[in-house]
């Protein structure tokens, strides 16, 4: 019925009238065609932007702090063991080296949360930096351990010294790394969970831009094939 009144409407202009009337619909198609697409693009230029700029970020920093973690753990267990100054002076040298990147990432992931304003996830970090300093404190009087004037010529001494200076590490700084890991495991599934949904979100933006651009595509293609019928049979008429 839509169409029949359209179409009497039609008859009733002159043929200049309906060009127009198809420029200005094929121009109008055009611009709601160039709004989804341009739409889309920036929907998906702000996901990557996420993706990229944020949880890939995030995902290098966690992952390398974790390594820094573990470097650290190696040289506080091994440090004490050593009667050589000159390998001790190359384990203090990694240990310091692993502590300083590890509070780099931390502070370069409290950048990129910060810039999204995640209050909760600073939260995290906060907890995991205190942590961190306790694991710190232990690692530093495990690398400044040496063992008593006169215990590397006594062996009963030397083994006494040895087994505290490992019960040390196993008993206060050790419990420390696992609970560093576990805190930097918690961020990590937070991290990807976020990403997962960003993914998500991505394509269910990419499915919905089809889906407008074939709906108006079509609308317009059967509004521009009417207009000319009507303007072809005025002027064979």
């Amino acid at each position: 019925k839509g169409l029949f009144l359209m179409d009497d409407l039609m008859k009733n202009l002159s043929v200049g009238v309906k060009l127009v009337i198809l420029n200005v619909a094929a121009v109008l198609g055009m611009i709601v065609i160039g709004y989804v697409g341009y739409s889309s693009v920036m929907n998906a230029k702000s996901d990557m932007d996420l993706m990229y700029g944020h949880y890939l970020q995030s995902t290098r920093l966690t992952g390398d702090a974790r390594y820094q973690v573990r470097m650290a753990q190696m040289q506080m267990a091994l440090a004490p063991t050593t009667d050589d100054d000159s390998i001790l002076a190359f384990r203090r040298n990694n240990y310091t080296k692993a502590i300083q990147a590890f509070e780099a990432d931390v502070a370069e992931y409290e950048k990129l949360i910060s810039e999204r304003s995640r209050t909760d996830l600073l939260a995290e970090a906060n907890t995991m930096k205190d942590t961190f300093n306790k694991f710190k404190q232990m690692g530093d009087i495990l690398m400044n351990m040496r063992p008593p004037e006169g215990a590397l010529n006594d062996p009963t001494a030397l083994g006494v010294y040895a087994k505290e200076a490992t019960d040390y590490y196993q008993n206060e700084a050790m419990p420390l790394g696992s609970t560093l890991g576990e805190q930097i495991s918690k961020i990590d599934a937070e991290v990807k969970e976020q990403a997962d949904t960003t993914m998500k979100h991505n394509a269910e933006s990419v499915s919905e831009t089809i889906r407008s651009t074939f709906i108006v595509t079509t609308a317009m293609i059967v509004v521009l094939s009417f207009i000319s019928y009507i303007i072809r049979n005025d002027v064979v008429g």
